[in-house]
């Protein structure tokens, strides 16, 4: 992630990672969405190199939980509802 954002991962994490929980953890903007959404439509600035808990997006447990739930979450995602479908055990496979 430092590397795509061209910076070192001192510099990273002294500007992106924060201890919380007792874990270090990627900071958060005001509205709980993560740092690297950006633009209007909130494309994420480290894409390539995006931590495996955005990877498995949408396929979380409470995004799966019901057809309400995924069709909300769509209208915010630019990728849901778009590109290849996946068979139920490989979204399986994505669960955290």
């Amino acid at each position: 992630m430092a590397d795509e954002l061209g910076i070192d991962v001192y510099e990273f994490e002294r500007v992106y990672v924060w201890r919380r929980y007792g874990r270090r953890s990627l900071r958060e903007r005001d509205d709980y969405d993560c740092v690297f959404l950006e633009g209007s439509h909130d494309r994420c600035a480290i894409y390539r190199s995006r931590p495996y808990q955005c990877r498995s997006f949408p396929f979380w447990p409470d995004v799966l939980e019901s057809e309400l739930s995924w069709n909300l979450f769509s209208k915010t995602c630019p990728g849901m509802n778009r590109g290849q479908l996946h068979e139920r055990l490989e979204i399986e496979s994505f669960l955290i």
